[in-house]
């Protein structure tokens, strides 16, 4: 695990950890009710930080924005806030850079949902969907027939 906050040190520096660590709590905070972590629980937050991948350079602005807006509205850095005042800051910045904002979330979701206690409190089996699968509802396919009548917008090859 310390290997993988190491390697993101090559990616964020420490105040950006920071505001990092706090955004994906404010995107999905701790539960005790439910017991479940939050996004910034240690193992969440290392495959966080480990997923960010070519996504990096968007997230790192959308750190920039939270941190700099924060300072800018209360004098203060993003993590020191409340969490409701974290919370109307990220739905401002959305509005202003939804895909920055919309990458850091989605990186959030796709860890957190992996994590087995999560997992778990859903219960669901903490396992891959392949190769046993999972059981799914029928839904009602007669949905589908409006699509199915419309006409084709690809070209063919």
């Amino acid at each position: 695990m310390n290997s993988t906050l190491n390697s993101a040190q090559l990616h964020f520096n420490n105040l950006q950890q920071q505001i990092l660590r706090a955004a994906v709590n404010t995107i999905v905070p701790a539960d005790s009710e439910l017991n479940v972590p939050g996004a910034g629980d240690t193992l969440i937050f290392a495959d966080i930080v480990a997923s960010i991948g070519a996504r990096h350079s968007e997230i790192n602005t959308a750190l920039t924005a939270l941190h700099e807006t924060s300072v800018q509205q209360w004098q203060l850095a993003f993590e020191q806030l409340n969490s409701v005042q974290q919370l109307q800051l990220v739905h401002e910045c959305q509005q202003a850079m939804p895909e920055q904002i919309w990458s850091l979330i989605s990186v959030t979701f796709e860890c957190y949902y992996r994590d087995d206690r999560v997992m778990q409190s859903l219960d669901m089996d903490a396992r891959p969907a392949f190769p046993q699968g999972f059981e799914v509802d029928q839904g009602d396919w007669s949905l589908l027939d409006p699509v199915k009548k419309r006409a084709p917008f690809y070209r063919p090859t």
